[in-house]
């Protein structure tokens, strides 16, 4: 009588991993405007940049946006909406609608 013994073993699998550093960049409109300093915050960039565009000051920051190697932020036009007091001289409607 013979004994077969079966050995399981794992085959080790090693896996490296790079760390990158991932560099912000800015867009307004179809402008890629290169992060100033990385220290900066996003509102100490936008301050930054509202001396070339000052339309920046209001415009609505999204992202970061993971593209690549780059976290990228988008600053977007605000829309500004008129209410009714702009057409009525600065007094608020007060009549109704039918």
């Amino acid at each position: 009588m013979s004994l077969i013994l079966k050995s399981n073993k794992k085959e080790e699998v090693r896996k490296s991993m790079t760390i990158e550093t991932m560099t912000r960049e800015f867009r307004y409109d179809s402008v890629r405007l290169p992060d100033p300093s990385p220290r900066l915050s996003i509102e100490e960039v936008r301050t930054a940049f509202s001396a070339t565009y000052p339309e920046i000051v209001t415009a609505v920051v999204t992202g970061p946006e993971a593209i690549g190697n780059k976290l990228v932020y988008h600053f977007a036009k605000a829309i500004e909406i008129r209410g009714t007091s702009a057409f009525f001289g600065g007094v608020p409607f007060q009549g109704s609608c039918v």
